[in-house]
């Protein structure tokens, strides 16, 4: 089975200085995502093996703490579902391996498709690892208000490739990326706005002007709408 290997280098103009290293296939892969201490936009890129939506439990940690001390946020719509990460010695499934878990050290039984992004709380640069089947739908649906998205698939790509369905014009709707600190937001124009002078549809500034930006494997991003609608992303071509 062929591989791609992949380094990624973050952009320092629109990204944090942490890294994600892609290891992937046609098929079955996984991402390393580095992350510093503190809080940062992850994003579940994968698929189980077969298709169906992937367990939280799939994702393992490289120096992560013990004893539920680092945690996984998931925005459910209107507030966020906590997850907590306890090491083997922790022993919370009760065979020497380490789970997530609620506060009563207790495994949990979750998924998160493709696409989901997710705040990651740690206590020290840890390297989170999510792996998986590459999945083949490239959208994702969102609601109105606030939306913790990714890309559907474990690729890099560039935000003026994204396209959308329901989204509003005007710079009405906007994606923000957590830079560590604070967010980076670039707004919505339909083809009417023509921000592009071809009549084309792009994302760009407040002073409606386009913008480049790439958006990294294994990290997330909030997705503000007024309306309800579909995001695609670029797909993943075969190596």
């Amino acid at each position: 089975m062929k591989k791609t290997f992949i380094a990624l280098a973050l952009a320092a103009s629109v990204a944090p200085a942490w890294a994600a290293e892609v290891v992937s296939s046609n098929i079955v892969g996984y991402n390393k995502v580095t992350v510093p201490a503190g809080l940062t936009i992850v994003g579940q890129q994968f698929v189980a093996v077969g298709g169906e939506d992937q367990s939280i439990q799939q994702i393992t940690g490289e120096g992560l703490a013990d004893a539920g001390q680092d945690m996984i946020q998931v925005w459910n719509g209107s507030s966020y579902d906590e997850y907590y990460y306890y090491t083997e010695d922790d022993d919370i499934n009760g065979d020497g391996t380490a789970a997530w878990g609620n506060l009563d050290w207790e495994p949990v039984d979750i998924t998160l498709p493709a696409g989901t992004g997710m705040w990651a709380s740690t206590q020290n640069e840890s390297v989170l690892v999510f792996s998986g089947q590459v999945g083949s739908h490239s959208t994702i649906s969102f609601q109105p208000g606030l939306n913790l998205v990714t890309q559907a698939l474990p690729m890099d790509i560039d935000i003026q490739d994204i396209t959308g369905e329901g989204l509003a014009d005007a710079g009405q709707d906007m994606i923000q990326v957590w830079n560590g600190s604070s967010y980076d937001e670039y707004y919505y124009y339909t083809e009417d706005d023509d921000i592009n002078g071809d009549g084309t549809a792009a994302w760009g500034n407040l002073d409606w002007e386009p913008v480049s930006v790439t958006l990294k494997a294994g990290f997330g991003f909030w997705l503000s709408t007024q309306g309800s609608g579909t995001l695609t992303f670029p797909s993943v071509n075969a190596q």
